[in-house]
């Protein structure tokens, strides 16, 4: 008869002795290596309890690959439940906002140590390393003592780094030290699907109302369903705005006067702000894009972009203009366009934008509609 294998529990405490000895052994690396942005981080801790995880499930007898995808699922899961238990809309959404940036990092693929270093940097402030510290020790929690197989609390320990259960220094909430190791190496474990799952997991959370927040949240959401191109959505995303209405004028001749005497990035503000009032994420993108749109709304049957003109009366917006906006509609796969200006369009204009039934013109007379009637989308 062949000798029975260690039992789970066996397994279990052998795995968190090898742990320790791995932390003993990553404090005594880190007490001579370089320091990652000074603040004394070590990458060492990290592969070697990595290592741990994978013998663990050699063990066990589990497929790591797969284990590791429903541990990450799992732990997202509870990430996601903590922060919608966060009270406070300004913590939630300065949470929600890391997870965003902290997706782009893992996104690019550098080496382990340069997005560890990226990821540590993230955490610019103590009041957000407290936040992240707190709410991401609480899911782990709930993650450990939740109703499920062991070989997915076998994978737990990677994402634990911090937690107190295993005694390690990087747990503590002091400050901008070691207390930020947890959520960086819970974001390496978790991997840029993890964190986009984190992400995605508020794209309906209707608790979300802060602009930008749900701005960044639906830039992840088009991206990973290939509903928009990467490189119009990272232009979108660089130094992104959001829409702000302007006090105006009520009459109709001084509203237009004032229309056209306004900064350009306000007036294009202004602008976004009727599309915003459908209930839909707005933008704005950086002046400096090549992409022919100043406005962005996320609908959802695609983006609608915006071009914004402030032109006198005499100025009118011709068929060359309306031709290349078209281009640009067609070229980024745009749901709609809108093209608006505080003047008006030439005849070949118009006829050049009745054969397609995806961009709309919005004359100056047609904008001062907008300021007393509002506007709907189309």
């Amino acid at each position: 008869m062949s000798e029975a294998g260690p039992s789970e529990d066996e397994i279990v405490e052998s795995i968190l002795s090898e742990w320790n000895d791995a932390q003993a052994a990553g404090e005594l690396v880190e007490s001579r290596a370089d320091q990652v942005g000074g603040r004394g981080f070590s990458v060492a801790a990290f592969l070697g309890k990595r290592r741990i995880l994978q013998s663990g499930l050699t063990h066990l007898g589990v497929a790591g690959s797969a284990t590791l995808d429903a541990a990450r699922a799992g732990v997202a899961a509870t990430i996601i439940a903590g922060i919608r238990m966060i009270s406070a809309e300004r913590d939630r959404d300065e949470i929600i906002r890391w997870f965003v940036n902290a997706r782009e990092i893992l996104a690019a693929d550098r080496p382990v140590r340069e997005t560890t270093k990226a990821l540590y940097q993230s955490i610019d402030t103590l009041r957000l390393a407290k936040l992240l510290t707190n709410t991401l020790g609480t899911s782990i929690a709930n993650y450990r003592g939740a109703n499920l197989p062991l070989s997915l609390k076998v994978a737990l320990p990677v994402t634990a780094v911090g937690a107190t259960f295993f005694g390690m220094k990087y747990a503590g909430l002091a400050a901008m030290g070691s207390g930020i190791g947890l959520p960086v190496i819970l974001l390496l474990f978790l991997g840029t699907a993890g964190a986009t799952a984190v992400v995605e997991g508020f794209i309906k959370d209707r608790s979300i109302r802060d602009p930008l927040t749900k701005l960044l949240i639906t830039f992840v959401a088009f991206e990973t369903a290939r509903r928009a191109k990467k490189e119009l959505l990272d232009a979108m995303r660089a130094d992104a705005m959001v829409p702000e209405r302007a006090q105006v004028p009520d009459d109709a001749v001084a509203l237009l006067t004032f229309l056209m005497q306004m900064d350009p990035v306000a007036f294009e503000r202004h602008v976004m702000s009727f599309f915003e009032k459908n209930g839909y994420p707005t933008g704005l993108t950086a002046r400096s894009n090549d992409f022919g749109v100043d406005g962005y709304v996320f609908h959802p049957d695609g983006i609608v972009v915006v071009q914004c003109k402030r032109y006198g009366a005499g100025n009118a917006v011709g068929r060359p203009a309306i031709q290349q906006f078209k281009g640009v509609i067609e070229e980024q796969r745009a749901f709609r366009g809108y093209y608006v200006t505080t003047s008006r369009f030439t005849d070949e204009a118009t006829e050049s934008a009745s054969k397609s039934d995806r961009i709309q013109l919005i004359d100056g007379s047609e904008l001062i509609r907008w300021h007393e009637q509002g506007m709907t989308l189309k």
